[in-house]
């Protein structure tokens, strides 16, 4: 009998077990519902729309209860955490709030396909010019592991040519690590991006500066990612404001990018925040295309430098002795 509750027990946290729902999918979802209620059709029935259209089962059963969530009067964030058969990605439940705080859903669901949308063509586009030199340098080892077979001591020579490939790899994919999660690199950059987008939507729906920077602190924290240095930084900005300080002078006590504090600067002579804000995200957007595309010309163009030198330096260490050998025999 113990047994049998047991088992139950398994197949009902199974069955009730949260799926995680990929990025590729979820924006299949977002871009359907971006669509349905650009054509006009609210929420509640653009989400029992989409369930419609889509094929995946428990994104459908989603949908469907997210619908009726909305219909018996609860909001959309709290919709989303609390259907415990979809495990929503963080980004969406962070654009939801901001929908909710500030009505303006359809710019919400846009800036969150942006953004995917940019991240994915970013990545598809950095691994097809990483394949060819990656695929060189796997063909460089592979050819000096069989030519230094054909030697007394090659093996040992080529294990170490190995180990100095293998080591400069790291060597640069740690670079790439740092100059992506550095201190203004490019993941924190798509963290202010993100912040300056939602203050446009807070200042279009008519909140003050203060009150901007409470939300983000708040109940718009899902937007900073758990990044501790934009967080201290709109913390330090929003003191700054209360304490009596300029927008300009805030912005530079807190260290925001530059961008945002000429743009606050502007907004503080012109009294027009929503205009200075939305200039400082097409400044933003911009820096982080430029980041991107330095990425994609220095990264690709390194690693196949490096497969260069492999297969110079197996040429001098086995291809020549070899050549040598076959003339000393003829």
């Amino acid at each position: 009998m113990f047994a049998k509750i047991g088992h139950a027990s398994i197949l009902t946290r199974l069955r009730n077990r949260s799926v995680a729902i990929g990025q590729q999918r979820a924006m299949v979802f977002v871009q359907t519902l971006h669509d349905l209620l650009r054509a006009g059709i609210d929420l509640p029935w653009a989400l029992e729309t989409c369930s419609t259209l889509i094929q995946h089962e428990p994104l459908r059963k989603a949908c469907l209860a997210q619908a009726q969530a909305l219909q018996d009067g609860v909001e959309w964030p709290d919709a989303l955490d609390d259907h415990s058969c979809v495990k929503w990605p963080r980004a969406l439940q962070a654009w939801s709030r901001v929908a909710v705080a500030t009505g303006a859903t359809l710019d919400s669901l846009g800036y969150l396909l942006s953004e995917w949308q940019h991240t994915v063509q970013f990545r598809q586009t950095f691994t097809r010019k990483l394949a060819y030199p990656a695929g060189v340098l796997c063909m460089a080892l592979a050819l000096t592991c069989f030519t230094a077979s054909l030697f007394e001591q090659g093996l040992q020579q080529a294990l170490t040519l190995c180990i100095g490939v293998l080591i400069a790899t790291s060597a640069l994919a740690v670079a790439g690590l740092y100059r992506l999660r550095r201190r203004g690199g490019l993941l924190e950059l798509g963290v202010w991006l993100r912040c300056v987008r939602a203050m446009v939507l807070c200042s279009e729906a008519g909140l003050a500066w203060p009150a901007t920077l409470d939300r983000l602190l708040s109940s718009l924290q899902p937007l900073l990612d758990g990044n501790v240095q934009v967080e201290a930084a709109l913390l330090t900005c929003s003191e700054r404001v209360r304490a009596g300080a300029s927008l300009r002078a805030a912005a530079e006590a807190a260290s925001m990018p530059l961008a945002l504090q000429r743009t606050l600067s502007l907004a503080q002579m012109t009294g027009d925040l929503t205009a200075a804000l939305r200039q400082s995200a097409a400044l933003m957007e911009v820096q982080q295309q430029q980041i991107r595309q330095t990425l994609l010309n220095l990264y690709p163009a390194a690693a196949l430098a490096l497969a260069g030198i492999t297969l110079a330096i197996q040429y001098v260490l086995f291809i020549q002795p070899l050549y040598a050998q076959l003339e000393g025999a003829l």
